[in-house]
């Protein structure tokens, strides 16, 4: 081969053969390098200046003219194992494009082929990759599955709810056991995936993760803890097998999700792996637990850059995938932030993915709905509930609690129109979600101060009357459950009960002592009833049964003493916060002189928002004082109220 012939930038050269060959040699590779320089300072300027519409987060590698062809062809394919998500300010997202920048401008300029240049990129690159390897480690476990054939059975059952959902001439009733819109809320997403992780269970040619052993118990429980025992019975199973399969798998996602490492990559299989293991803690009734794993998954949400994702005309399949995973995320940690009272995991400033975009099919406007309402939960904490929104004037809280409470009653108004357009089967799935909507009412108007002389059992008119109906409404559903299906009831505890504070019982409690209202002393009775007919097969009822009941015998005892000898006046010594937030309204001012003659509002130096009324031990302590002097009911406020979780 003849010898390459080349011009140094110093001016010394390499003397060719031909003259003009040797200068048009020359020419050409001083041309390049200008255009190089030229393609450096410009994208040196896009780094300085970044566009609105320039692509930041993942970092990726410049891809080959051969990549970007198989990209163009494969449209609908997208990694579901990115690297982790580095948003903008990241010291190394900007040491990643400088480096990509100095490899393109220089591969063509003789500077580029240096021995120093290409050691220092490679080892650049190597930097970059070296901080996004992931590390899955092989699992193997011990726990047994339920039978091949009861799992095919469980997938035949969501094979039919998937036509449903997708065929507008399919009839959905013929299923009559998963709602159509099933798969939009449940973390596995959608039939083939969760049969294709079934089956890499049940026949581990390559082995699998232990996110998918979580993910296929968790969708055999969320299959089989629906249908009732006829409608079992139609696709070949029988009760006992499904409550066998049902405590089998739950088992299995409660051992399983303990033994993840805390390392754990930011992974799409993972964080919906999580969300199996929030719902299995939901179920039996470990808040604390449950709201661990939703931090884990937020944090693993926000590493993988799901809520940064970018909108496009049409979602490919892996989007849509990734947005649903996030906006269950996301409304979990809503949920159960309310009913902790700690800060959401999620930042509603740093959100800019959409929703998932689906056809117009059965379940999707209550997807939405439920999104919709995940923000205004978080509303709700924010401008009423956190350290801040304390600290703002009863007027400015009162102003954000009625903005807040027109939001809920559109949703209400928006389910209203979802429930008119639905099947019977899918009327009976939806109904439960008013009463998650009624209950935040009720927290947002106990923010309302009223218009009567402070006092700490006292709440609005239309916190009273939004608390009155949700028991109602609570007590008219748990008759239909009941009489339906076994293990809705335990779900509809799960769901709704669980994930919004209890708090339309506490006002309606307060109301009936302040008022001595005989109506709303029955309404608690069959509220309490109600709860302990569920508490049979539902352990999150069996809490907040405990609570409930404790509670009422108190509100009976306090209210029997003060029609025989009224109460007595308050202990000088007794602390507590003062407000004028706590309001019930149609009290009787002559029934209970001893109590609605004091003035709280000078008699207690701090607010009485912080008492936090909802909490039980707290309420026990202000019965408690109110019956300082009847030493027959004392002891029953001395229980040690706090084993139970009322989170």
């Amino acid at each position: 081969m003849p010898f390459l012939e080349y011009t140094m930038l110093d001016g010394s050269s390499t003397v060719p053969a031909k003259t003009t060959k040797s200068y048009f040699i020359c020419s050409s590779q001083l041309a390049q390098l200008q255009l190089s320089i030229d393609s450096l300072a410009k994208q040196k300027a896009e780094v300085s200046s970044p566009k609105v519409n320039r692509e930041i987060g993942n970092r990726k590698p410049n891809p080959s003219p051969v990549a970007t062809l198989k990209s163009a062809s494969e449209k609908n394919v997208v990694s579901s194992d990115d690297p982790p998500y580095l948003g903008e300010s990241s010291f190394e997202v900007h040491s990643h494009e400088t480096g990509q920048i100095l490899d393109i401008a220089l591969q063509d300029s003789p500077a580029g082929h240096g021995q120093d240049v290409t050691s220092s990129l490679k080892s650049l690159r190597g930097l970059h990759n070296d901080s996004t390897q992931n590390y899955d480690v092989n699992f193997t476990t011990d726990l047994p599955m339920p039978p091949v054939q009861t799992v095919l059975k469980a997938l035949r059952i969501i094979e039919c709810a998937h036509r449903s959902m997708f065929s507008a001439s399919f009839n959905g009733e013929e299923c009559g056991v998963v709602p159509p819109g099933f798969m939009l809320c449940s973390p596995f997403g959608d039939v083939r995936r969760l049969r294709e992780t079934c089956q890499r269970i049940y026949f581990p040619v390559n082995g699998y993760s232990a996110s998918d052993f979580i993910i296929a118990n968790g969708g055999l429980v969320a299959i089989l803890g629906l249908p009732n025992a006829g409608q079992l019975e139609a696709h070949g199973l029988d009760i006992a097998t499904a409550s066998e399969a049902v405590k089998m798998c739950s088992n299995n996602v409660s051992v399983t999700i303990t033994k993840l490492s805390i390392f754990l990559e930011p992974k799409i299989s993972n964080i919906e792996s999580l969300l199996f293991g929030v719902e299995c803690a939901m179920a039996e009734s470990d808040h604390n637990k449950a709201w661990y794993l939703i931090s884990f998954a937020a944090r693993l949400c926000l590493a993988s850059g799901l809520n940064r994702l970018k909108d496009s005309a049409e979602d490919t399949e892996e989007i849509t995938r990734r947005k649903l995973c996030f906006w269950l995320t996301f409304s979990l940690d809503k949920a159960l932030s309310l009913n902790f009272g700690r800060s959401p995991n999620f930042s509603d400033y740093d959100i800019s993915v959409g929703y998932p975009q689906y056809p117009k099919i059965h379940g999707r406007d209550a997807l939405y709905l439920w999104f919709d309402m995940a923000r205004a939960q978080g509303s709700i904490y924010e401008k009423l509930y956190s350290a801040k929104g304390q600290q703002d004037s009863a007027e400015r809280r009162a102003s954000s609690a009625r903005l807040i409470a027109s939001e809920f009653h559109q949703l209400r108004d928006r389910l209203k129109t979802i429930l008119s357009k639905t099947t019977q089967a899918e009327r009976e799935a939806l109904t439960d979600t008013e009463i998650t909507i009624l209950a935040n009412l009720t927290l947002i108007y106990r923010a309302i101060p009223s218009q009567k002389p402070a006092h700490p059992l006292r709440f609005s008119d239309e916190c009273i009357a939004v608390a009155r109906e949700t028991l109602e409404v609570h007590e008219a559903l748990c008759e239909k459950i009941l009489s339906r299906s076994e293990n809705q009831i335990r779900m509809y505890i799960d769901w709704n009960l669980s994930i919004c504070p209890f708090t339309p019982f506490i006002v309606v409690l307060g109301t009936a002592i302040l008022d001595t209202n005989e109506a709303d002393m029955h309404l608690l009775d069959r509220v309490v009833d109600s709860l302990e007919r569920a508490s049979v097969l539902a352990p999150g009822a069996k809490k907040l049964l405990s609570i409930c009941k404790i509670l009422l015998q108190g509100a009976k005892s306090c209210v029997e003493h003060i029609m025989s000898s009224g109460p007595p006046a308050p202990h000088a010594n007794f602390q507590r916060p003062e407000t004028s937030t706590f309001v019930p309204s149609g009290i009787q001012e002559n029934a209970m002189p001893g109590m609605m003659d004091t003035d709280w509002s000078t008699t207690m130096p701090e607010d009485w928002s912080s008492l936090q009324l909802d909490n039980p031990d707290n309420m026990s302590l202000l019965f408690d004082n109110y019956l300082a002097n009847s030493s027959g009911v004392i002891p029953m406020f001395e229980t040690d109220m706090t084993r139970f979780d009322m989170a």
